[in-house]
């Protein structure tokens, strides 16, 4: 989808600052609050402990039937943790943590979405996800919970982007890092970092990457680029120090290690909850500050007997070996 990016130095975006003040407005015109999400009511048994086989976990939650198939997942963490889901037809939903909608599912015309990341305007939390527009352009996924609905925000409008990832940034005062790849230039890893400045949305081109070919998904974070052609998604997931990487490729979900696929990992139906089969999209949150998930979640979506759902599992059984 990519044509070769023509990058500015800075590119600013009053928009952002209007979406702010829209915001400042909302909640000035309401006693709304964040919800905090609960803890999930229904936990398959003995889900917190460590399973035997570090390669089973155990899925524990899903949403209820989603209005269409999912396409691609993201997650956002902080005190008001946001699941983000890309569903056929350009459009997109968001979840909290029990699996309750946030918003109806609304059409910002998205092919893909990265993790997201929260930030403050006018002293209100927001939260914004890195994402791929249906003409390429990276944009920006706006979301608070006076708006109602996703606001879809300029940020590259000239990457013709083909995927992306997003990580830790190396600058102090930005946001994120975001890296992406075209299909005219998949070896090439184009890098930047993303900021909001006088309430004005920010991107700061880097240095560009050779790599080898990139066709399904990359890892970036404190200047160290992974990357893969042998996965649809990558989510990384931590506990302590920690630290594992999966890949889900149509073979089903395995651990990334040294470069290769290491062996499937089972993922056990719940109580009530199966999982879906097969899984077309997943991710990952290790530090969830509110809600049932204190070892971090995993989040798969896909067809559960014909029915579109995403569904949680719990990821503690990947450090079996960590904790002995």
């Amino acid at each position: 989808m990519f044509k070769r990016p023509r990058l500015r130095p800075v590119c600013s975006l009053v928009n952002v600052g209007l979406a702010a003040s829209f915001i400042f407005i909302s909640a000035c015109s309401g006693d709304q609050e964040p919800k905090a999400p609960e803890t999930p009511v229904e936990q398959a048994p003995n889900s917190s402990v460590i399973a035997p086989n570090p390669a089973k976990l155990q899925a524990v939650w899903s949403t209820s039937s989603l209005s269409a198939p999912v396409r691609d997942l993201g997650l956002s963490g902080g005190i008001n943790p946001v699941l983000a889901g890309v569903i056929d037809g350009g459009k997109l939903q968001l979840f909290d943590l029990d699996g309750e909608q946030l918003t109806e599912p609304t059409d910002v015309g998205i092919t893909a979405i990265g993790d997201g990341f929260a930030a403050t305007l006018n002293e209100l939390p927001i939260t914004m996800f890195p994402g791929i527009g249906s003409d390429g352009s990276v944009n920006i996924y706006l979301y608070s919970h006076v708006l109602g609905a996703p606001v879809a925000l300029d940020l590259i409008p000239e990457a013709n982007a083909a995927g992306l990832c997003v990580g830790v940034s190396t600058d102090d005062n930005a946001l994120a890092q975001i890296a992406y790849w075209s299909a005219e230039a998949p070896s090439r890893l184009m890098t930047g970092d993303v900021s909001v400045v006088d309430d004005e949305l920010e991107w700061r081109a880097g240095a560009s990457k050779e790599t080898e070919q990139i066709t399904a998904a990359c890892r970036i974070g404190e200047g160290v680029y992974d990357w893969t052609d042998t996965g649809s998604d990558l989510a990384v997931i931590k506990n302590g120090t920690a630290e594992k990487l999966l890949v889900l490729s149509h073979s089903g979900v395995h651990e990334f290690v040294d470069g290769v696929n290491g062996s499937p990992i089972t993922i056990r139906d719940g109580i009530s909850v199966r999982v879906p089969e097969p899984i077309i999209a997943m991710s990952a949150l290790s530090d969830v500050q509110f809600g049932g998930y204190p070892q971090g979640v995993i989040v798969v979506g896909g067809q559960v007997n014909g029915d579109p759902k995403l569904v949680f599992i719990e990821p503690i059984a990947l450090f079996e070996d960590e904790a002995e």
